[in-house]
């Protein structure tokens, strides 16, 4: 389903050139759950931006279901975020002076969604997610993992074909961040949504089904070795 060729990513910062991703070749099949690991400055979070259409690449090629994102324009690539991929981050990035229910329907509002219909939706994913009871809260009246799980049903709100995670529980105290987890885990069990959780913690990345190491912009172990993971078989 998701597939990268010799993909690069170059900055230039003071002069110098800083090969964030240097030949990244790997594959991620349709259903899997898989953990991008590596330390601060591998490139994990580069990658992620490539897969998910906000950045594009030096060189190489970002094959997504079988279309080329890097031959995508400004438009395609903005409906290609909005439409095929769910985005959770670090930093939740909801809108304070919005409910719960209202932040997870700004995507829908983007497609331009009739309200009647987006707000189903939009308690349908808040209910799936645990939070029935939280639809009409701000974000400033949740906790941290109240939160994290609107940015879920925000992901979820559009249908996307896969969730890309980038440090999802890197604001979470251990017991919420283990809980986040299950629930990433339960999605594509039982819906068989495609997971690709960035992270540094090997603790988390051990509850995928595979991992992918990078370091200094390039796969560990040669280009697209993928480990499976025993606890992540296990689930």
């Amino acid at each position: 389903m998701i597939e990268t060729r010799d993909l690069r990513k170059t900055y230039t910062m003071g002069g110098e050139q800083i090969h964030a991703l240097d030949g990244v070749s790997l594959r991620i099949e349709d259903g899997d759950s898989v953990a991008i690991l590596g330390p601060s400055g591998s490139g994990k979070s580069t990658l992620m931006h490539l897969v998910g259409g906000l950045d594009s690449p030096t060189s190489g090629q970002v094959v997504v279901a079988g279309q080329d994102l890097t031959s995508l324009g400004p438009a395609e690539l903005a409906r290609y975020r909005n439409e095929k991929v769910g985005f959770i981050f670090q930093s939740f990035y909801l809108q304070s002076h919005l409910t719960a229910v209202e932040n997870v329907e700004l995507p829908l509002k983007i497609r331009g969604m009739a309200r009647r219909e987006r707000r189903r939706i939009a308690h349908a994913k808040l209910e799936s997610v645990g939070l029935a009871d939280r639809v009409s809260h701000r974000p400033q009246e949740l906790s941290g993992g109240q939160r994290q799980r609107v940015c879920v049903a925000r992901a979820l709100a559009g249908d996307p074909r896969f969730l890309l995670a980038d440090e999802p529980t890197g604001n979470l105290d251990s017991k919420t961040g283990k809980e986040i987890m299950r629930l990433f885990m339960d999605l594509n069990r039982e819906s068989g949504l495609t997971l690709i959780v960035v992270t540094h913690d090997p603790e988390i990345a051990i509850q995928t089904h595979s991992s992918i190491r990078l370091r200094d912009g390039k796969v560990e172990a040669g280009a697209g070795n993928v480990v499976h993971n025993a606890a992540g078989d296990a689930e």
